[in-house]
């Protein structure tokens, strides 16, 4: 039985929330245990983690293209995908020792050199585990892939606390990041002993040889996006700037929660949907699902950003306390640039093969991303910095537009729901002031967001339904996809050997 869209983005979002929610726990404690100077040295490992993660040469992303088109192939492509990463870890991780002098003079700060040992062995377990999950989304066991995710982030958060509690420092917590993903290692292990018998019929490797190009196609592109259009703001702000002030700045790069779990969920499942619909030729229900996806999305989004940039200054005071309070206009400037994940154009270029284009607009924001950080920190320091994030991402964003609309066949009036688009920012906007107006004569902090957040939130649904922007039937339909998610996510392992294909 499949599942649908929504379903399946909403079962993955689930686990991931609440890992979120977890996470967010710890690092509110964590702020609060740790100095200044010893938080900013722990999201400088997070940095340097993040940028690992990006090592793995585009195989485990490749999986979302080759297994639900090849899936008499997948285990070709699983194995591959898992001896090319284990490779660049090793290599990785000798390479972050051997340089990690060098890397401690960059951030200046020398107490990175005692973290990068343990750093090595926890970028590798993570991404090496990051395999089993995308193979279980590509073949739409989002429940599973749920089930795996939502367990170990727990056991993560769990280890992080017993290693607060039992010692201070950024060691411990370093350990307990290892020890989770060391456990997860070792249970994907079993998984593919049991699943592919370690891939004992998984046929000769040039089986696999076209996921090589498609690979190293979409490497580059990560590699563009991720080390330099997204991280190269903070490895700036971390070269220029101690540990203390890069604290500040990273606690503006504080991730909403949901959002991020919620987006991910959402483009994973799209990009095996519209991969599938490219495949068979269903052109019209491709386009159908990237306007609907598109406008449900701004939806959402449109209302986190306009919330957040009324609430900044309380959130951040009520998560992290007064001593990060001039990290609120940070955070409301780059809160900003999340009204850009309503858009799912990199999963209609990877659908459709359209590698070079994929790739050439990564290039572009990574140079606008540099030359626009550079420039921002010149004229306007941190705040010059975070407001190239903005404008980097949304220029290559509305450029990319242009050749979406190509691919779907439709003109560049059609490629998106500008009505609708336009329309949600307005309700946006008044629901925003609304709040501010109500809440800014509030002395406490968190007096405002008890106050704001429920107000922001009547006022905008209100609209929303009203204009005809959200219909009652959706959600009607909503309510009830909520209250059947377990339901199917237990249904669907019951239906596990109809779903799983040839060699489970």
């Amino acid at each position: 039985m499949k599942l649908r869209l929504t379903t399946q983005a909403g079962l993955l979002t689930a686990s991931r929330a609440s890992g979120q929610v977890l996470n967010a726990l710890l690092g509110i404690v964590l702020v609060r245990h740790l100095t200044q100077v010893e938080y900013g040295t722990f999201r400088q490992v997070y940095l340097l983690a993040a940028t690992m993660l990006q090592t793995e040469l585009g195989f485990i992303e490749s999986l979302y293209f080759f297994i639900p088109s090849f899936p008499k192939l997948r285990s070709a492509f699983v194995r591959q995908s898992v001896m090319v990463v284990a490779v660049m870890q090793l290599a990785g991780g000798t390479l972050l020792l051997i340089f990690k002098q060098n890397i401690t003079h960059f951030f200046n700060n020398p107490e990175l050199a005692t973290c990068l040992d343990l750093l090595a062995l926890y970028a590798g377990f993570s991404l090496i585990t990051r395999i089993w999950e995308v193979e279980l989304i590509a073949e739409r066991r989002a429940p599973y892939a749920a089930l795996v995710e939502g367990t170990f982030e727990a056991l993560k958060v769990l280890l992080m606390f017993v290693a607060l509690a039992l010692s201070a420092g950024i060691r411990p917590l370093l350990w307990a990041l290892v020890a989770a993903n060391g456990l997860k290692f070792f249970a994907f292990i079993l998984f593919l002993s049991r699943e592919f018998r370690m891939f004992a019929a998984a046929g000769p490797l040039r089986q696999a040889a076209p996921q090589i190009g498609y690979a190293m196609s979409l490497w580059l592109p990560a590699m563009l996006n991720g080390a330099i259009g997204t991280q190269a703001h903070q490895y700036i702000v971390g070269h220029y700037f101690d540990p203390a002030q890069y604290a500040i700045y990273a606690v503006a790069c504080f991730q909403v929660p949901f959002v991020g779990v919620l987006n991910n969920s959402i483009t994973e499942v799209f990009l095996v949907r519209v991969t599938e619909y490219r495949s068979l030729g269903r052109s019209l229900e491709l386009y159908d699902v990237w306007i609907k996806a598109c406008r449900k999305a701004l939806l959402l989004f449109a209302a986190i950003v306009a919330v957040v940039l009324v609430l900044a200054k309380p959130i951040i005071v009520v998560l992290f306390t007064d001593r990060y309070a001039a990290s609120a206009s940070l955070f409301a400037v780059m809160v900003t640039g999340l009204l850009f994940n309503s858009m799912f154009q990199d999963s209609v270029f990877r659908a459709h093969s359209a590698m070079k284009i994929y790739a050439s607009f990564y290039a572009l924001r990574g140079l606008l991303s540099l030359v626009l950080a550079f420039i921002g920190l010149k004229f306007w320091g941190l705040w010059g910095v975070a407001l190239s994030t903005v404008l980097s991402i949304g220029i290559v964003n509305m450029l990319q537009l242009g050749p979406v609309a190509r691919l779907l066949k439709v003109p560049f009036t059609k490629v998106l729901a500008w009505k609708d688009a336009a329309l949600t920012l307005i309700i946006a906007a008044f629901a925003a002031l609304a709040t501010w107006i109500c809440v800014h004569r509030v002395s406490s902090p968190k007096a405002d967001l008890l106050i704001g957040m429920p107000l922001f939130g009547l006022v905008y649904g209100a609209l929303a339904i009203r204009l005809g922007l959200v219909q009652k039937t959706e959600v009607v339909a909503l309510t009830q996809e909520i209250r059947g998610f377990f339901g199917k996510a237990v249904f669907a392992r019951g239906n596990h050997n109809q779903l799983a294909p040839e060699g489970s």
